[in-house]
């Protein structure tokens, strides 16, 4: 289990119904090793009636390395806002990956 813990800027409409300090979540995951895929789904601390989210992701060979494949769906129920929030989420989580590259590979060797 991974913990994550939202760092992003949210704008004002959204923080007046979220806090911004308590969007924390754990990202649970189940690796299938024959298979090459990790399904997972992250699970809030606090607003679990708001936050719902889970997927999968694998690793492919691109030629020169491999690529990370992420597919999911992210649901964020908030009158109005729920959108933004979900956008701002899956950019975090975007960054995230693109800086864990590096750490990924530097472990591998690569």
């Amino acid at each position: 289990d991974i913990r994550f813990r939202f760092t992003g800027h949210l704008p004002s409409a959204v923080t007046a119904v979220i806090d911004p300090e308590r969007l924390t979540w754990v990202q649970e995951s189940v690796h299938d090793l024959d298979d090459g895929t990790t399904t997972f789904r992250l699970i809030p601390d606090h607003y679990p009636d708001r936050l719902k989210a889970s997927g999968t992701f694998r690793v492919v060979s691109d030629g020169h390395g491999s690529r990370r494949v992420v597919n999911g769906d992210l649901k964020v129920r908030a009158p109005l806002v729920g959108g933004r929030v979900e956008q701002a989420i899956v950019s975090g989580l975007e960054e995230y990956l693109v800086a864990e590259a590096p750490a990924v590979d530097a472990y591998l060797g690569a």
